[in-house]
């Protein structure tokens, strides 16, 4: 029977582990009181999280419901600034209709919104605005996201729960744990506790192993004799998490390492690499490290706000979105623009992967895995990325099919194709 790892009560609930908002990899295990749940929820969990909403909803993570994540940024409409707004996607900018946003201009106050909402103010002349050239901008601080005491709070959080978690820790050992454990509960600051590392070969072995959006996590002891977990937070910033104090430094030649990954599209897994020479990660303060590696990081978002990890699971829920809109298209419940998602990069990839799935029923190799098929029919990566000009040229293409009634034949024949790709994966994995 497990107890509290915090404290050894036994009135128990499930902890998140990796909370749910930062994974479509859920890891659960009853082990926390109700008490501590609540503390590093309410202290340090939730306030973090909030933080990340932009890049959350950039990597297709959702509320527990499903909605898509808001998060608070600008928008400039044809010329007018609009300052601190809720967003979510592209439809909830084109599709509010009962939805006004203020800006200005000249110095007046202008509405924004649908014409015919406009002309039920009273003394309302509105006028035609042109969202062609919609730009939705969000500011950010490294620090808030990678080095605040929260998010480091967080991160040892991470790494103690998944440390007991695969080590099968069922209860709170004093003698163990006990600085790991107050430094979580705030009890105690210990600057040593979580650094980042700045290890190179950790890095580029991390970006050989794990996608943008994965989790991975393994742990080791080091040459000091200390245990240490490593935590990979979404294949962009890299964490060394001090746990226990074993009193044998490791100084074997080489070490076999179990890495776990937590990926986006919800598939867990758990991979073998191994490390020559001595076994010590190089760290240094979050602080320090963020000065060394500001471009690094910069570089990592950005990457991670335009690029979309392909998995056949992702690509069935991109696809099912497409086909409960085109259902509606069809009823003519919807506009062309709808069903383009407002030109979405999620809908425009979808659309592109289905046309590629029509336009290639007997390339289709059943003998190798999804994502080589997609990589070797399709001549895509895993991970697809549009540049701009070439999703506006797309976007024409689509117009045209639409135009000459070969659009809808063409979406019908490559998600059918999709269903019959899904049946033999799913087949194989179950042998």
């Amino acid at each position: 029977m497990c107890k509290c790892i915090y404290c050894n009560s036994e009135v128990l609930t499930v902890s998140d582990i990796i909370p749910f908002a930062l994974t479509g990899a859920k890891i659960k295990k009853k082990f926390v009181c109700k008490e501590h749940n609540a503390f590093t929820n309410d202290h340090f969990e939730k306030h973090v999280i909030s933080e990340y909403d932009f890049f959350r909803n950039a990597l297709g993570l959702t509320t527990r419901d499903g909605k898509p994540i808001k998060y608070t940024a600008n928008l400039e409409i044809d010329g007018l600034v609009v300052s601190n707004t809720l967003v979510s996607n592209r439809a909830s900018i084109y599709a509010a209709d009962k939805r006004f946003f203020q800006a200005e201009r000249d110095g007046k106050k202008v509405l924004i919104g649908a014409i015919e909402q406009l002309k039920q103010i009273n003394g309302s002349a509105p006028e035609p605005i042109d969202m062609k050239n919609l730009t939705v901008t969000y500011s950010f601080s490294l620090n808030k996201l990678f080095a605040s005491d929260m998010v480091l709070h967080t991160v040892a959080k991470i790494a103690y729960e998944w440390h007991c978690f695969v080590n099968n820790v069922c209860c709170y050992d004093n003698e163990k744990y006990q600085d790991i454990v107050e430094y979580i509960l705030e009890q105690q600051q210990d600057d040593c506790i979580v650094e980042v590392v700045v290890d190179g070969n950790v890095i580029n072995a991390m970006e050989q192993l794990c996608d943008l959006g994965t989790n991975s996590l393994y742990e080791y002891v080091d040459v000091d004799g200390w245990l240490y977990v490593i935590f990979n937070f979404w294949n962009v910033a890299i964490y060394k998490v001090k746990i226990i104090d074993t009193k044998s430094p490791n100084n074997n030649p080489t070490t076999t390492l179990n890495l776990y990954r937590y990926r986006i599209d919800g598939i867990k897994d758990t991979i073998v690499f191994g490390v020559y020479g001595a076994t010590h990660v190089i760290s240094e303060s979050p602080t320090q490290a963020l000065l060394r590696m500001k471009n690094f990081y910069i570089n990592k978002l950005e990457a991670l706000t335009k690029t979309k990890v392909l998995s056949i699971y992702l690509v069935k829920q991109m696809i099912e979105g497409v086909q409960a809109d085109l259902e509606a298209y069809k009823k003519r419940k919807i506009d062309f623009a709808r069903l383009m998602d407002y030109e979405d990069n999620d809908r425009v990839t979808a659309i592109k992967l289905i046309q590629c799935f029509a336009e290639n029923k007997n390339s289709y190799n059943t003998a190798i895995s999804f994502n080589e098929n997609l990589r070797a029919i399709f001549g895509i990566n895993e991970v697809l990325t549009i540049k701009q000009e070439e999703k506006i040229k797309y976007l024409t293409e689509l117009v045209q099919l639409n135009e000459t009634a070969a659009l809808i034949p063409m979406i019908d024949s490559g998600i059918a194709m999709f269903a019959e790709i899904w049946d033999n994966e799913i087949a194989k994995e179950k042998q």
